[in-house]
């Protein structure tokens, strides 16, 4: 009766086991059939080839995008099959230059990034993109003015003005603190109502404003000065600088590139004699420092090109 039993039992795990086998089996045939991600490298871009400053390099298809090394030094280029090289502040001399496709997920394939392309050399001498190069901001005593627009030119102006007549009273009377509110107040208590200025920083901005609304050749100069700073322009051409205002342009000099450092043969003609200058990226800067020291900062962008 015993060994019965043991062989019924035993029967009766072996259908169970069966039962849950086939169970199994029928869930996993139902699951769908999910297709797994595939890793594949893209290949190095092709046909690279340098004409007029400008690389190029056939399409690689599935690339989002590229990167263009220039010796050591690389260059990422969201769209297109090109890169601008005289963009570029490079020194006289050879550099290698090769391309990479950057990868993406397409679908169910992950594309990694190529390896570089075979290199070409491009010979560089030193130089500046030719075109406008348009004055969009300064940066005057600490703080940045927008050049494109007319509200932020007045407002550098006045700073100016407000610098230079503190400057020309203390050389007048250097017994006098003019950034005293006290001594203004003793000096200019006739002129001024000071009931609502309490800095010396409001007092010349009034008196400054006062200037511009009373004295119309103050407001010419103004007008004047809107009209030169929102027209300025450098324009490389010919490996010449020269410089264009209101309407009018400045003779050119020539000059040469060294390090990012632009040296003008002649400074003078076009107003920059204690200045320095640099260039990177189609970027031109100024830094110049007035008589008491205030140092100014002009960015010069490319605009347009020749």
């Amino acid at each position: 009766m015993k060994k019965y039993l043991i062989v019924l039992l035993s029967a009766i795990m072996i259908i169970s086991c069966t039962t849950v086998l086939i169970a199994c089996s029928s869930k996993e045939d139902n699951k769908p059939n999910t297709p797994q991600e595939q890793t594949q490298q893209l290949i190095a871009p092709s046909n690279l080839a340098i004409n007029n400053q400008t690389v190029s390099w056939a399409t690689v298809i599935n690339a989002n995008g590229y990167t263009v090394r220039v010796g050591s030094t690389e260059h990422s280029v969201a769209s297109g099959t090109s890169f601008d090289l005289s963009l570029l502040t490079l020194d006289d001399g050879t550099y290698q230059i090769s391309v990479k496709a950057i990868g993406q997920t397409v679908g169910n394939i992950k594309y990694t990034d190529s390896a570089y392309s075979t290199a070409v050399d491009y010979v560089a001498k030193a130089s500046i993109k030719e075109g406008t190069y348009r004055l969009t901001s300064i940066t005057y005593d600490g703080k940045t003015y927008d050049m494109t627009k007319t509200d932020e030119v007045r407002s550098f102006y006045k700073v100016m003005s407000i610098n230079e007549a503190i400057e020309t009273y203390q050389i007048i009377y250097p017994w006098y603190d003019f950034n005293d509110l006290p001594t203004l107040k003793l000096l200019f208590s006739g002129l001024f109502d000071f009931t609502s200025i309490t800095t010396s920083e409001q007092f010349w901005d009034a008196l400054i404003e006062f200037a511009i609304s009373t004295e119309i050749s103050v407001k010419n100069e103004l007008d004047a000065f809107i009209k030169v700073m929102t027209t300025f322009n450098i324009t490389i051409a010919n490996d010449k600088m020269s410089i264009y205002y209101d309407g009018g342009i400045s003779p050119s000099t020539t000059f040469t590139l060294n390090n990012g450092v632009i040296t003008l043969a002649n400074p003078s003609v076009v107003g920059f004699e204690d200045s320095t200058l640099t260039y990177t990226n189609g970027i031109i800067t100024v830094t110049d420092s007035d008589s008491y020291d205030a140092v100014s900062v002009a960015v010069f962008e490319l605009t347009t090109t020749s």
